[in-house]
Parts: C-alpha cells; sequence; structure tokens
C-alpha cells in the first residue's frame, strides 16, 4: 500500500503521498459517481500534471449549469467519498446505507434535457453559418464516448423513433426537466440547419456540443481538412465551401 499508481483523474491523493489503504477505492468510486452524474471528472485539466496538481489539492465544485438539478443527497454523498482526509471518508458501508443509495437513486427518473444541452441550443442560434457548419463536421467525427451522453438524449427526445426532433417533442423535453420553452420556435430555427422542419440528429449534436470537445486540437483540425479542399492550408477554400 506504497506503490504509487493509478489512472490520474480518479487516483486518491494519499496514493500519490505513497501511504494508503482501502479508502483510496473510495475515493474513487466519488469520482465516478461525479462524472456519472455531470459527465466529466471533478479534478479536469489538460494535462496529468495539472490534474494530479488539483488531486493533491482535492478542492472540487458543483457548477450550477450542470448540477442545478441533482438532488443535495446526491452532492452530500460525493462530498463525503471526496473527503481529503481517510478518517473523514466515508466506509463502503456508511456509503451503501446513504440515504441517496437506498432511496433516492433506485427511483430516480432521467431527464430528457439538462440545463447544459438547452443553454447551448440557445447560445447555438446566435452562432453565424461557418461555425455551424464547423461544429456539424466535428460532431460527426468524435468518437462515442464523447457524444454518448448527447445520444442518449435524443434518443430520449425523439418520441416516434423518426431520427428527427420536432417542435412537439423538444417542448416535452422541456418541460419534462422543468423548463420553460419560450424560444422553443427561435431554438429550432436557430437549430435546423437545413430548414427542414425539425432537427436531425447531426443538428442536435453540433448544437449541444461542448467546448471541452471541439475545441481540441484534433477535432478542429479535422473540420478545418474538411474546409480546405485544395490542401494549400490556407482561408479562403472553407468562404468557397459555403
Amino acid at each position: 500500500m506504497k506503490t504509487k499508481s493509478g489512472t490520474p483523474y480518479y487516483v486518491a491523493p494519499q496514493v500519490l503521498a505513497g501511504s494508503y489503504n482501502e479508502l483510496c477505492d473510495i475515493w474513487s468510486c466519488g469520482v465516478i459517481m461525479y462524472v456519472l452524474l455531470c459527465g466529466y471528472p471533478p479534478f479536469l485539466a489538460d494535462t496529468d500534471p495539472q490534474v494530479l496538481a488539483l488531486v493533491r489539492r482535492g478542492h472540487f465544485t458543483f457548477p450550477a449549469e450542470d448540477w442545478s438539478q441533482v438532488s443535495d443527497d446526491a452532492k452530500n454523498l460525493i462530498t463525503k467519498l471526496l473527503a481529503m482526509k481517510p478518517a473523514e471518508r466515508f466506509t463502503a458501508e456508511q456509503a451503501l446505507n446513504h440515504i441517496w443509495i437506498k432511496e433516492k437513486a433506485p427511483h430516480s427518473r432521467k431527464e430528457p434535457l439538462n440545463t447544459t444541452s438547452v443553454s447551448n441550443l440557445k447560445n447555438f442560434r446566435s452562432t453565424n453559418r461557418f461555425k455551424k457548419m464547423a461544429l456539424q463536421v466535428i460532431a460527426t467525427q468524435l468518437s462515442e464516448d464523447k457524444i454518448e451522453n448527447l445520444r442518449k438524449q435524443f434518443l430520449a427526445l425523439d418520441s416516434n423513433g423518426d431520427g428527427m426532433l420536432s417542435i412537439k417533442e423538444i417542448s416535452d423535453g422541456l418541460k419534462a426537466a422543468g423548463m420553460k420553452d419560450n424560444d422553443l420556435k427561435h431554438i429550432l430555427a436557430g437549430v435546423d440547419f437545413d430548414g427542414s422542419g425539425s432537427i436531425e440528429y447531426k443538428e442536435f449534436l453540433a448544437a449541444t456540443l461542448d467546448k471541452k470537445h471541439y475545441l481540441q486540437e484534433d477535432a478542429l483540425w479535422s473540420a478545418f481538412c474538411v474546409f480546405d479542399r485544395n490542401g494549400d492550408g490556407g482561408g479562403t477554400s472553407g468562404r468557397e465551401r459555403l
């Protein structure tokens, strides 16, 4: 129990210090629970050394845009699992007996839309045409694990299974999430890039994609290569494509 090993996002601070016990796995469970409820880890950075530095400090937050619909009981359990001092950290037995595990989680219902996706949909309508096209290209080339949550949201909204979202389906999704749909027609108009009157899967992905995915260099490069038809690395070919 002195070997410094583990995956940066999930490793406990005590493992990095070289002295730990079984409670290091409780920490990892806390990280996994955090990821499952919001889609990203509590200690997030661009490089492994930066991630490990955050882990050593142990400070994390629950950003309102992603956690407003998550119960206080869930947040409480995560806080107990990610206690910096092992003596203050939950044991496995305590975690299993927590009210969220025993009563709340078994009866929870998955909302078809979360606040982040709705916010992205609203912001997408003001995006310029070239960026919308670029985001569609990026969305269709991302790996399945990066778009899995969005794919599930789309399938949950697509009640008739036709592969497109109507105004009614989006409206139902907003209502199920407890959100108002005052701007629904404007959202649909901004996302419906081809003017079909419905939102197709690739349009939905492009509109709801998080910045942390589409601002990665490999994703941007893939989109650039699609628009750079003559391969000269210049900026005119993209405009010609439009």
